[in-house]
């Protein structure tokens, strides 16, 4: 026999157990009994894993009523054990009354995290539970900005492009979203108008998915083995050239950002040159597009490989690692990856995204690996703007 108070979560927005940020989730009773008094109704996060400590969930909000002739009749909410960031900004109802709600996740790898109901009640003079089983999954939307299948060097970029445009962005289209960028030959001089696709694609990722994760697919980097100096840096457009390879790998781009080129932009009293002005105006162009998110972004991944190996150094000042100057140049919080990222296979349907020190396996055909990705970087402050004239 069902228990009398069994109560499930559902975003208004979908039938499924699924819901998006900024979205409101309705409490909805199965089948009420005829009557009951004192019905008490909590709405938590599950417990979840932070590294490998467990996180007891947390009772976000609360709402009082009674059941007359099989009808839920609300009687008052109140707000409970928000977390200080809201990671995920939801809104509860009952009918009457609307709670504003926030999850809160791990900060590094999880891509969604879960609502609960608990209800406590009389029924029949008889104090009955229900503790819900089935959790309301709550995703982030996730983007991607990826090249255009149009490399005639670099032949890689064509399948990220397979993978992100036929594979990745198939499996969930409520709740991911693609975007090409076109793919170019290394330009010289570097000019504002190169990165415009760049900063449009943005645009377009901040007003589809907002309170989601921006993910930057579109080309190589690592944490500075592959240029000059040990400088860690990441392309942020497709560039088709033929890598170089003496001793190590190097790319002959030059709308790529170092570490150089940020700490350039953020050293107090100095005057990038002119080719960095160029590179960090397209950040700050990016920066104001991610601003204007109605919930914000949660953040930007670059899915690129192994730049997220170069962390802060401690001291007095610290100093910034790679995803530190770009957090705090876009302003959201920055994660990369701490490995390299290769792909198995080249035609659309069998493409296997994953760490290269790890076997391909079928994960890898619609989901990104994240199981190396580093920390997220809190932006600090929004370092000097370089206007370009």
């Amino acid at each position: 026999m069902s228990n009398p108070l069994a109560a499930t979560l559902l975003s208004t927005k979908t039938s499924e157990n699924r819901a998006l940020p900024g979205e409101t989730i309705k409490i909805v009773f199965s089948r009420p009994p005829r009557s009951a008094d004192d019905v008490e109704i909590d709405v938590q996060q599950a417990q979840y894993r932070d590294g490998g400590d467990v996180v007891p969930g947390a009772v976000l909000a609360r709402f009082r009523g009674q059941v007359r002739d099989g009808k839920y009749v609300p009687k008052s909410a109140e707000q409970l054990g928000q977390p200080r960031l809201k990671h995920m900004p939801l809104k509860v109802t009952d009918g009457a009354n609307t709670i504003d709600i926030a999850l809160l996740d791990t900060g590094n790898a999880v891509v969604r995290n879960e609502l609960q109901v608990t209800v406590r009640g009389r029924v029949n003079g008889k104090v009955e539970f229900f503790v819900g089983k089935a959790a309301l999954f709550v995703w982030y939307p996730l983007a991607m900005i990826v090249p255009t299948e149009s490399a005639k060097q670099d032949k890689s970029l064509n399948i990220v492009s397979r993978w992100a445009t036929k594979q990745w962005g198939a499996k969930g289209t409520r709740d991911r979203r693609v975007y090409t960028i076109p793919t170019i030959r290394p330009p010289d001089p570097v000019k504002p108008s190169h990165y415009d696709p760049l900063v449009k694609a943005f645009a377009r990722a901040v007003a589809d998915v907002p309170g989601g994760i921006i993910a930057l697919a579109v080309g190589h980097g690592d944490g500075g083995q592959g240029l000059g100096g040990g400088v860690p840096w990441c392309d942020l457009m497709p560039e088709d050239a033929k890598t170089v390879e003496d001793g190590v790998e190097t790319f002959p781009h030059t709308l790529f950002v170092d570490k150089n080129k940020l700490f350039d932009g953020a050293l107090p009293g100095h005057l990038p040159g002119g080719r960095t002005k160029v590179t960090l105006n397209a950040l700050d162009r990016i920066a104001d597009e991610l601003a204007k998110a109605k919930i914000p972004i949660r953040k930007v991944l670059l899915h690129t490989c192994n730049v997220g190996n170069d962390r802060t150094v401690p001291g007095n000042p610290p100093i910034p690692g790679f995803t530190q100057l770009i957090a705090d140049r876009l302003r959201v919080p920055v994660q990369a990856h701490k490995d390299f990222i290769a792909y198995t296979g080249d035609k659309p349907g069998t493409i296997r995204a994953h760490y290269e020190s790890d076997a391909p396996n079928d994960t890898g055909l619609k989901h990104w690996p994240l199981r190396r990705a580093s920390e997220e970087s809190l932006p600090q402050g929004a370092p000097k703007r370089h206007p370009v004239p």
